[in-house]
């Protein structure tokens, strides 16, 4: 009996072993067919390694490639960074956005701003000032509704909805901070770019800033009679002293 134990023993340990061996072959076996399943769900994509401006040239450091879930992907995506390089973004990026081919365009020379303006579109720069400008808060990619101011004070929504592509000879915007400007480039139709000139002539513009959600053309509201306002306006010189001075009505 003794002399079977030893022989039990061993049959005992090579049986553990080939289980052990077989066990340890299905797993990675198994290991490699799920990576092989994860890898062919996966897709390259080119994303922006770090914040791009808006107007502004991709250059190379500022993309990489990412392997993405092909199920959830967007469309209209780039898979290799040459074919977004040099190219022109329509908006901001943040890093590790993904890059898509209606929000960025080729520069077929010129400046940015050309690249910028939209298909059957026109750009049109208007001189302003710090005021008129809505005291610098209006940038690049902002929405504006245009006002022609008469010399006799008339005045008149000449324009809605309109798009600046740039401030001074900027088209991207540095900061959000307010700066002065004198001067800013609006992206019209044509029949609106011969409206917006012939208005430059004849009375000066101002311009109100626009939410960027609101697309909705507001009905405009009629102005009280100026009779109603001076029957309004208190008599009293000691308590309210009125000058005649033009007023700049800011929408934020």
């Amino acid at each position: 009996m003794f002399r079977k134990f030893p022989l039990t023993l061993i049959i005992a340990i090579l049986i553990a072993v080939t289980a052990v061996w077989m066990a340890n072959n299905w797993l990675e076996s198994k290991s490699h067919k799920n990576d092989n399943v994860q890898a062919s769900a996966l897709v390259p994509v080119v994303v922006a390694a770090s914040n791009i401006n808006f107007a502004s040239k991709i250059l190379a450091e500022q993309v990489k490639v990412v392997m993405w879930p092909k199920d959830n992907i967007p469309s209209d995506t780039f898979t290799t960074p040459v074919d977004v390089i040099g190219k022109v973004v329509q908006r901001d990026f943040l890093a590790g956005e993904v890059i898509i081919k209606p929000q960025i365009k080729d520069n077929l020379g010129g400046s940015n701003l050309s690249a910028l303006i939209a298909n059957d579109m026109r750009a049109v720069s208007v001189r302003v000032d710090d005021v008129m400008g809505v005291a610098g808060f209006v940038l690049p990619g902002n929405k504006v509704d245009i006002i022609a101011v008469q010399d006799d004070g008339k005045t008149e929504t000449i324009l809605k909805n309109i798009k600046v592509l740039a401030i001074d000879q900027k088209s991207t915007a540095d900061s959000e901070k307010p700066s002065v400007v004198r001067a800013l480039t609006v992206e019209v139709l044509p029949h609106q770019a011969e409206t917006l000139v012939q208005a430059m002539k004849r009375s000066s513009l101002q311009f109100t800033l626009r939410n960027p959600l609101d697309q909705n053309i507001v009905e405009d509201v009629v102005p009280p009679k100026k009779a109603e306002i001076i029957k309004q306006t208190p008599q009293n010189p000691e308590q309210h002293v009125v000058k005649s001075h033009k007023i700049t009505v800011l929408n934020w």
